[in-house]
């Protein structure tokens, strides 16, 4: 009996040195290497200072984890516009130097005009609207607000939640199955790793044993089905963005909506949630660029605009374009020249 509690104590002394060095080396990771992404109790999120390749791409990121540190100086200009979206506004798996911000950013220059990337991949409409209250403030005064708008956006609505405080001082997280998590997590990380490695194992092997194409159109039906008017996901994406519509109409900012195809929609011509955004900003009298006719007219097919076996993210060539067709839009919405 004693010789079986000596060795207990042992391996359980050796599982508490594993979790030491393993914390002192994920520190010292974090520290040295300053990813694009860290893990938290929550999800993965993006590292603040941190750069690196992300999803194919150079990404470099500002103190407060946007994608803003390559333009850094056109933060100072006169006039600001705040762009904010998901991963397609973001600029998954292109360099900083080739997201469609950082050339409207050129274009601009000579106008003393500045466009802050605010936006965050894998978010949607809901957490959109937190993104833009959390950090629209750091850029006050600023002469608008561009929204690029993807036809994943209302895809998990379920129950519409008001904007809280909770959200926009990052406490979600604070409550529920997170909570402990949460509460350790600046003193000990490696836990959080651990699960996160272990989810990502998993994905992986999803994955592996997964027909992609499959997992796709069921992806991509799911995001059409989410605009049936008749939907509860439809009803809550109304309420969200009449209120960020209200929203800018009260702090008389002017708002543009900047609507994201999908390479399907060229072929199967299933513009469903561009007709339901369009019909509310119409409404509204809220200008609006849709980008599928300036894609569509171009002689290049489709595809090459978009990243490989991606079917909507834009490559270096489809932000150019995006920017191009934006510079376009502005000049008429803000009168610029």
């Amino acid at each position: 009996m004693k010789d079986f509690t000596q060795k207990s104590v042992l391996v359980f002394l050796s599982i508490i040195m594993s979790f030491i060095l393993l914390e002192i080396c994920y520190r010292s990771y974090l520290f040295i290497v300053k990813p694009v992404i860290i893990y938290l109790p929550g999800a993965k999120a993006l590292n603040p200072g941190g750069s690196g390749k992300y999803r194919g791409g150079y990404a470099s990121l500002d103190e407060h984890g946007l994608r803003n540190k390559l333009d850094y100086q056109a933060l100072k200009r006169k006039n600001r516009i705040l762009v904010i979206g998901d991963s397609v506004a973001f600029g998954m798996g292109v360099n900083d130097d080739e997201v469609f911000v950082h050339h409207l950013n050129n274009i601009y220059k000579k106008v003393d005009v500045g466009f802050v990337n605010l936006s965050y991949p894998g978010l949607q409409t809901e957490w959109l609207r937190v993104q833009l209250a959390k950090h629209h403030q750091r850029f006050v005064p600023y002469i608008g607000i561009i929204w690029l708008y993807n036809i994943n956006d209302a895809r998990l609505n379920q129950e519409f939640k008001d904007l809280s405080n909770e959200a926009i001082n990052d406490d979600y997280y604070s409550k529920g199955p997170n909570a402990a998590e949460n509460f350790i997590w600046p003193y000990l990380k490696s836990p959080t790793l651990l699960k996160y490695v272990l989810s990502d194992f998993n994905d992986l092997i999803i994955k592996a044993n997964a027909k992609n194409n499959v997992a796709w159109k069921d992806y991509y039906e799911m995001c059409q089905q989410s605009y049936d008017v008749t939907s509860q996901k439809a009803i809550t994406e109304k309420r969200y963005i009449q209120q960020i519509i209200n929203w800018c109409e009260e702090a008389k900012i002017p708002l543009a909506f900047v609507l994201v195809p999908y390479t399907d929609q060229f072929k199967d011509g299933r513009v469903g949630p561009q007709k339901f955004i369009k019909s509310i900003l119409s409404e509204n009298n809220i200008p609006f660029l849709d980008l599928m006719p300036a894609f569509a007219r171009q002689q290049k097919p489709i595809e090459e605009y978009y990243l490989p076996n991606d079917h909507g993210h834009f490559n270096a060539e489809g932000n150019k374009l995006v920017a191009s067709e934006i510079s376009r839009f502005l000049k008429v919405m803000f009168d610029q020249e």
